[in-house]
C-alpha cells in the first residue's frame, strides 16, 4: 500500500527523525514525501529557517517538493484512493497554515486522512489562563468546522479529549510521544556532569522564518549563563557538559571552552545529576527520566522567547530563575525535590496507560486497517 506524507511546513532533521519516514518505508509501505511548503512559505523564509546547519533540511524516501496548488491537486487527482493513504504533518488541532483547501480537496477525493500531533498544550492550573485556554480551543474548533481526518494519532488522555472535542467523529488512536525515547539511553560521559540543553538562541529557525527574535543581546545571555555554569561547577564540584540540537553548528565556542556534544542530548539528560534548560523541547525528555531541573529565564529574552515557557512550564513543575540570580541555596533545593507527577504528566501529556508499542508499528497498523476496511466495504 501506498503512504503519502504531507508537510506544508519545512521539515527539519529533528521533527523529520519523529515522522521517521524511512522506517515506513522498510517495513513495507511504499512512501511518498510531498513537501509543500513552498506553496505557503517564500524561498527566503525557508532558507532562512534551515540557515543554520546545512545538514538540518530532513531528507525523506521519495521525496518530492510542490511548489504550486496547482501541481498539488494534480498530484491529488493521481492518488489512487483504494490502495493510498494520507499522513499530514502539519495541521493537528491547530492550524499552522492556511491549508484548508487542500485539506477539503483530500476530503472530496475520499482519501483516508490521517492528522497526528507529537505533544498538547498542557492545561493551565491557573484560573484565568485556564479560561483563556478555553477559549482559544473553542476558537480551534471553529477553524477546524469543515475539516474532518478520519483519524487522529495523540498522546496522553489530554490529547484524547481534545481532539474528542474539536473532531468529535474522528476516531481517536493513542501513541506514546516520539518526543521521549522511552528505551534506556546509553550513557556517553562515564563520569556525574551536568548538562545544559542548548536551544541554540544565536541561530532559532522558527524565529528566523518568523522574522521573530529571541534574545536582544547575545553577548550578555553568555556572559551571565558562562558566569551560571562557573557557579554550578563551582558548587556540585562536577562540569558542565552543553547538549546542543544540531539546529545550529557553533563556529565557535560560546560556552566558555565547555564541551559541546550534538545530537546526544537525551542521552545526556538521562545521565546527568543536573539538567539546565529554558525551553528545547527536549526537555521533555526528563519527565521520563526525572531529573533535578534549572529552569531558565535571562534579562535579554524576548517575549517572543518568553512565550514558550507557557507550555513547558505546567509540565515541568518547577520555578523558572534568572540566569544571574541563581544561589546555592535553590540549586540544593532543587536537588531535594521529588517530582511526584510523574505518572500524571505522563498519563495525561506523553503516554496512555496501557500503551507500550512502538508508535511506529500503532500506525502501521492503522494505517493497514484503514485500507483493509475500505476495500471491504
Amino acid at each position: 500500500m501506498k503512504l503519502i506524507i504531507i508537510n506544508a511546513l519545512p521539515t527539519s532533521m529533528i521533527f523529520g527523525k519523529k515522522v521517521d519516514a524511512w522506517w515506513f518505508e522498510k517495513n513495507g509501505f511504499e512512501v511518498e514525501f510531498l513537501d509543500i511548503s513552498n506553496i505557503f512559505f517564500s524561498n527566503e523564509e525557508i532558507i532562512s529557517y534551515y540557515g543554520g546547519n546545512t545538514d538540518y533540511r530532513y531528507k525523506a524516501p521519495n521525496q518530492t517538493s510542490v511548489n504550486s496548488m496547482t501541481d498539488l491537486l494534480k498530484k491529488l487527482d493521481d492518488i489512487n484512493k483504494n490502495n493510498s493513504v494520507i499522513y499530514y504533518l502539519s495541521r493537528s488541532i491547530y492550524r499552522t497554515t492556511k491549508d484548508e483547501k487542500v485539506l477539503k480537496y483530500i476530503q472530496s477525493k475520499n482519501i483516508i486522512l490521517f492528522f497526528k500531533a507529537f505533544e498538547t498544550e498542557p492545561i493551565p492550573n491557573n484560573f484565568y489562563l485556564n479560561l483563556v485556554y478555553k477559549l482559544r480551543m473553542l476558537k480551534r474548533k471553529i477553524n477546524n468546522i469543515n475539516i474532518k481526518p478520519d483519524v487522529y494519532f495523540g498522546c496522553g488522555e489530554v490529547s484524547r479529549t481534545l481532539v474528542t472535542f474539536i473532531f468529535p467523529k474522528t476516531k481517536f488512536i493513542p501513541i506514546s510521544s516520539p518526543k521521549i525515547e522511552w528505551q534506556k539511553k546509553e550513557n556517553v560521559i562515564q563520569k556525574d556532569y551536568i548538562v545544559f540543553v542548548d536551544e541554540s538562541i544565536e541561530y532559532e529557525p522558527d524565529a528566523k522564518m518568523q522574522n521573530k527574535v529571541s534574545c536582544i543581546n547575545l553577548n550578555a545571555y553568555y556572559r551571565r549563563m558562562n558566569k551560571l555554569f562557573d557557579n554550578l561547577e563551582e558548587w556540585l564540584g562536577i562540569l558542565v557538559i552543553i547538549g546542543a540540537s544540531g539546529k545550529y553548528i557553533y563556529p565557535e565556542n560560546r560556552f566558555g571552552d565547555r564541551e559541546i556534544i550534538y545530537k546526544k542530548t537525551f542521552s545526556l539528560i538521562e545521565h546527568a545529576t543536573l539538567v539546565v534548560g529554558h525551553t528545547s523541547s527536549a526537555l521533555d525528555h526528563n519527565i521520563k527520566c526525572k531529573k533535578p531541573m534549572l529552569f531558565i529565564d535571562d534579562k535579554s529574552f524576548t517575549q517572543y522567547k518568553r512565550d514558550g515557557f507557557k507550555t513547558a512550564i505546567p509540565l515541568i513543575g518547577n520555578k523558572i530563575y534568572m540566569s544571574d540570580e541563581v544561589t546555592k541555596e535553590d540549586i540544593e533545593n532543587i536537588l531535594k525535590k521529588e517530582n511526584k507527577d510523574f505518572h500524571r504528566l505522563v498519563n495525561d501529556y506523553f503516554k496512555e496507560d496501557g500503551v507500550n508499542e512502538d508508535y511506529r508499528e500503532i500506525m502501521a497498523k492503522a494505517f493497514r486497517e484503514c485500507i483493509a476496511n475500505k476495500i471491504q466495504t
